[in-house]
């Protein structure tokens, strides 16, 4: 499969090597990254997402049994909503490279290396890319705890370099020869 426009005067990919041609490898490596990249982890993140809908929930019918006063005092775990925030956050940046992946393994990229195409793969990566991202400024904003470390750690940077800097003493040591 060339990733070659031939439709337009110029290429908008480049050459790929006699792997990237051969048609089986490129359908067993879009099945992979789409297993490892989008399935399994909206996969697990299904799992322990409902795992800890489970407990939040075993542990309000709990409190509940034992005071009735914590009936009135019980909201949406702050957990939960980070959680869920964080599902769709990774839902959304991975959907069009999950598509782009789909599409992959279908028609095995016949059309690669159309503007549009090109376009939503790059679109695409940078989505994956910000995903990574997002994630620290979501437990930034909201997580107190998480931002108390940070800033600890920061702290504790600072102050090792600050301690562990030359001196800017002109005595100088004795020559041994």
């Amino acid at each position: 499969v060339s990733l070659v426009n031939r439709a337009s005067s110029g290429s908008l990919v480049s050459y790929p090597t006699a792997l990237g041609e051969n048609q089986v490898m490129t359908i067993v490596s879009n099945y992979a990254e789409f297993l490892l990249r989008f399935a399994l982890p909206l996969l697990l993140m299904a799992v322990t997402n409902t795992w800890t809908l489970a407990a939040i929930w075993r542990s309000d019918r709990f409190r509940k049994k034992i005071d009735n006063s914590a009936k009135s005092a019980l909201k949406a775990p702050r957990c939960l909503s980070i959680t869920v925030g964080l599902v769709v956050i990774f839902f959304v940046t991975q959907l069009l490279r999950a598509a782009l992946l789909v599409d992959g393994m279908i028609f095995s990229y016949q059309h690669r290396g159309t503007f549009a195409m090109e376009s939503a793969f790059a679109i695409g990566d940078i989505f994956t890319k910000t995903n990574s991202v997002v994630n620290f400024f979501v437990y930034m904003a909201i997580g107190r705890e998480f931002r108390r470390k940070v800033f600890q750690m920061i702290r504790i940077v600072r102050s090792s370099d600050s301690t562990s800097e030359p001196s800017t003493s002109t005595h100088r040591q004795p020559r041994s020869t």
